[in-house]
């Protein structure tokens, strides 16, 4: 098992928009066994962090592939500035 832990930074205001995406790619992602495990807020407003797993990194890469996926990434781009994964160990 991998495990990520993405913090999206927002902007812009399409937020609804943004959620929608986000629902569809996080469909996407159980395809390849990925499980979303929580999702945190960030108090200023700046946007979200997420921890993520998957069975393998080769689980993993597919998912990224994936041109549903990808198509909609592009999408996203519109409504946030970045995203940081840290591939991280639950204790």
């Amino acid at each position: 098992m991998v495990t990520f832990l993405s913090h999206l930074v927002q902007h812009g205001t399409d937020y609804e928009r943004f959620e929608e995406i986000e629902g569809q790619i996080l469909s996407i992602m159980a395809e390849y066994g990925g499980e979303y495990l929580f999702r945190l807020k960030h108090h200023d407003g700046s946007g979200e962090s997420h921890l993520v797993t998957f069975p393998s990194d080769a689980d993993f890469e597919r998912f990224r592939a994936d041109p549903r996926r990808l198509q909609l990434r592009e999408e996203m781009g519109q409504h946030q500035t970045s995203i940081k994964l840290t591939r991280c160990t639950v204790l």
